[in-house]
């Protein structure tokens, strides 16, 4: 890769880069959510909810495989050594991926009754083949967007979900049942397979040592994927915690469907990551810490102004945006809304702030806000009376904003150690980036 090549690309590129991103997520999100309404007006809220559970592991299954797939392939294929950093790691990427699949078809057919209220084993397969297509997913997108191909990236993004609706609508019109509606999510990984010939990694390059193997996959990945599935959980599991503490299935289901319509826009941040990745990547390189501390601030920024708006939003048109969408069986008071809402807008800011994390190669910090964020929520929850709505979202509102100020801080103690003079190196500067 040449030095112009390695480079940010100018901001009118830039900008027509993140035009094609955003539009490939709307189209997902917008094809998302048909899915669903879709779905609660043909079945209702009750014969709905074993579906809802199906969605809300795919979303925690696109934190934990998806998210740190793509944003590593994309980091690795940017890194100006070649195809060999990825190359040499995806004998066991894959392993890893077959496993969590495994595992979760495992889980979820142990807990199927209170998860999908029927011992069905329709659903513990598709919960395991929605992981194995979330990795597919992650090694498509990482590997367009690490080469800069963007319309290829967005065009991926927007097939999953596309790919779902078009058979979701063929089973309505077929007059079949939700059985064969929950099959239709299993099309989103059969769409991947278009961009399957990418996925070619030549051996030419360099792969530092510390980046090859399941001890690679680990120091790479680990951190990264950790981060991102907590923050996920924290975010969409709302659903499935609330089912398993005796919520009736028309609450969950409810729950879930402000949860969706609550995400539009940070599904929207996510398409556009694809792009801010490189971007800050490149600034961690050069050093610039002008440029990351300018980033800090607009993210922290974002999970502000974010916030704002969408608790106006809930206390004003939500509930009626939510029965338009979604039939009169879905209903949550306001204050629920509320917490929901703020909740959202809290985390789109900390999904950047673990990106700019990444970017100095602090992606195990990232996880520990993340841990840290945990304590008070789970406080939370066990003080709120248990199977309400206003618990789990209580929760989740208290961690968001809980992992918001532990990213800032985290990012701003990497800034400063990274800015020590040498006559001030320690024996903690010793410890490579990721082990602190």
């Amino acid at each position: 890769m040449t030095a112009e090549a390695s480079s940010d690309a100018p901001p009118r590129r830039w900008l027509g880069d993140g035009a094609w991103l955003i539009g490939g997520a709307a189209v997902n999100g917008l094809a998302a959510y048909a899915y669903l309404a879709l779905g609660t007006r043909q079945y209702g809220a009750t014969d709905f909810a074993a579906v809802s559970v199906l969605w809300s592991i795919w979303a925690v299954a696109g934190a934990a495989v998806v998210f740190p797939i793509q944003h590593e392939v994309t980091r690795r294929l940017e890194s100006g050594r070649g195809d060999a950093p990825v190359h040499d790691v995806l004998p066991p990427l894959l392993a890893t991926i077959a496993g969590l699949s495994l595992a979760t078809a495992g889980v979820t057919w142990l807990l199927a009754d209170p998860l999908f209220g029927s011992d069905d084993p329709l659903n513990p397969l598709m919960a395991g083949w929605i992981v194995c297509g979330a990795g597919l997913s992650g090694l498509v997108r990482g590997t367009t967007a690490g080469r800069r191909r963007f319309v290829s990236t967005s065009v991926a993004i927007a097939a999953e979900n596309v790919a779902r609706l078009a058979g979701a609508v063929a089973v309505v019109a077929l007059g079949w049942g939700v059985g064969a509606y929950t099959l239709a999510l299993g099309l989103g990984t059969l769409a991947m397979l278009g961009w399957i010939r990418s996925l070619r990694f030549r051996p030419t390059g360099q792969t530092l040592d510390e980046e090859r193997g399941f001890a690679g996959l680990a120091r790479g990945f680990g951190g990264l994927a950790g981060a991102s599935v907590i923050s996920q959980i924290v975010l969409t599991s709302s659903p499935v915690l609330l089912a398993l503490t005796g919520g009736t299935r028309a609450m969950v289901t409810s729950l879930f469907a402000a949860l969706a319509l609550f995400r539009a826009p940070y599904l929207l941040l996510l398409g556009l990551t694809a792009r801010i990745t490189g971007t800050l990547t490149n600034a961690s390189r050069e050093h610039d810490r002008r440029r990351l501390a300018r980033a800090r601030l607009a993210f922290a920024g974002v999970a502000v102004g974010a916030t704002g708006a969408y608790v106006l939003f809930a206390l004003t048109f939500a509930d009626e945006v939510l029965r338009l969408l979604f039939g009169p069986t879905v209903r949550l008071d306001r204050v629920d809304l509320g917490m929901l809402a703020g909740g959202n807008g809290m985390a789109t800011g900390a999904i950047l702030l673990v990106l700019l994390l990444m970017a100095r190669g602090r992606s195990a910090a990232a996880l520990g806000a993340w841990l840290v964020a945990l304590v008070p929520g789970a406080a939370f929850l066990l003080v709120a009376d248990s199977g309400t709505v206003h618990s789990v979202v209580g929760a989740f509102l208290v961690a968001e904003c809980t992992a918001v100020v532990a990213l800032v801080l985290v990012d701003l103690r990497a800034e400063r150690a990274r800015s020590r003079p040498p006559e001030a190196v320690d024996l903690v500067d010793l410890v490579p980036p990721d082990a602190l």
